[in-house]
């Protein structure tokens, strides 16, 4: 018989009804975790090419106006 109290309890703590010593054991169980991570796969290259023309345009100039109401502001009278 094993007398560690630390282990085991007290003397008489674990005693069974026949007489007999109880032992208490803790049982662990393995469980899935499912996570995810970001994680590189792929390195792509983009190369861009500026390119600048100047053209003269001639025409008619149009205006637009537009109203609008923004959320917690009054609308703005059109001048």
């Amino acid at each position: 018989m094993v007398e560690d109290p630390d282990v085991f309890g007290a003397p008489g703590q674990f005693d069974g009804p026949d007489g007999g010593v109880v032992f208490e054991v803790t049982l662990h169980e393995e469980r899935p975790l499912v996570t995810t991570e970001i994680v590189p796969v792929e390195r792509v290259r983009l190369t861009k090419l500026v390119r600048n023309d100047q053209h003269v345009l001639t025409g008619q100039v149009r205006k637009e106006r537009i109203d609008a109401e923004l959320t917690g502001e009054r609308p703005t009278p059109l001048q």
